[in-house]
């Protein structure tokens, strides 16, 4: 995890801060098992 936020953003994205949104997308798809995207 120190490695990941040593890292520079790619370009085009914008840093996030505490008051911004975000979510979570699971699916099972056709296995029945939870997948993120």
């Amino acid at each position: 995890m120190a490695e990941i936020l040593k890292c520079e953003p790619l370009p085009g994205y914008e840093e996030a801060d505490d008051h911004d949104a975000a979510f979570a997308v699971y699916t099972s798809g056709s296995t029945g098992n939870p997948r993120g995207l």
